[in-house]
């Protein structure tokens, strides 16, 4: 019986490659094609081959694929620090666009006077829910539930306590309630401050906001409007005698642990796009 033949240095390298190489097929002295080189062995004969790897695997066999790896979130610019639009501010901290207001924001804005006068209105009465509470800041929520039942009964908006990203709803935070007009399919976030009148021109701070990710509310591109009702400063007796509403579009923040503004900063001719008439001061018989 002859004895098996020892499998050449040709075939060996064959042997080599295909394991190695299992997609790639071999063409050995084929001219027009890379080859190998050095010789890959070099007390023999000078065998080349050349190794073409193919772009699709064979016909029989299933292409593997790798899932693509997920979209990276945006990354935001870092915050400023000092004094800051509060545009720049928002965007940075959100991600999400500061809308300026323009006409097509007339049916909201005339809504938002609707609501607002009714509130006051409301709150004036001597049967006001209001009347004997020790601290202004416990009416807040009053009012913030009074513009939110005025706006949410109008036709065309809808008007709710935003949610954060988890998906809940939150009071605490800018901004307190968002408008959302259907017609257009724009977003209004509003804010309600109380404050007493005559500190209207004060430097101290009063409105807040400090950025936060997995609380954050601001997750659309939107209008950010700030409506502040003025009082006289009488504890549980409070007459409010105006409102002010602030596009806070226009307006700047200065950072001290978190980005605020001050009365002066917020009811500025420049900032205010309407106002109610003002209500003289009340004036008690002896």
């Amino acid at each position: 019986m002859p004895h098996p033949r020892e499998p050449s240095h040709q075939d060996r390298t064959r042997l080599f490659l295909s394991a190695s190489f299992p997609n790639a097929t071999l063409f050995p002295n084929e001219q027009n094609h890379r080859h190998l080189s050095p010789p890959l062995h070099p007390t023999r004969r000078n065998v080349r081959l050349l190794l073409c790897l193919r772009s699709n695997p064979p016909t029989n066999q299933k292409r593997t694929t790798t899932a693509s790896p997920p979209i990276p979130t945006q990354k935001t610019a870092p915050l400023p620090t000092g004094t800051a639009s509060f545009q720049t501010i928002i965007e940075q901290s959100s991600g999400q666009r500061v809308l300026p207001l323009d006409s097509v924001c007339k049916p909201v804005l005339d809504a938002i006077e609707q609501a607002a006068s009714a509130t006051i209105e409301k709150f004036n009465r001597p049967t006001s829910p209001l009347i004997g509470m020790p601290r202004i800041n416990e009416a807040s929520r009053h009012f913030e539930d009074s513009l939110l039942e005025h706006l949410d009964a109008q036709p065309d908006l809808s008007c709710q306590i935003p949610h954060t990203r988890e998906g809940k709803a939150q009071r605490s935070g800018y901004p307190d309630l968002m408008i959302l007009h259907q017609p257009t399919g724009r977003t209004y976030y509003l804010d309600p401050k109380l404050y007493e009148a005559q500190s209207q021109s004060s430097s101290l701070r009063t409105f807040y906001y400090t950025p936060r990710q997995k609380t954050s509310k601001i997750l659309k591109p939107a209008h950010h409007l700030l409506i502040g009702f003025a009082h006289d400063g009488k504890d549980g007796q409070w007459t409010f005698l105006s409102w002010s509403l602030v596009d806070l579009s226009q307006t700047t923040l200065t950072l001290k642990s978190e980005y605020n503004a001050s009365n002066r900063d917020l009811y500025q001719e420049s900032t205010i796009v309407r106002q109610s008439h003002k209500r003289p001061p009340l004036t008690l018989e002896p």
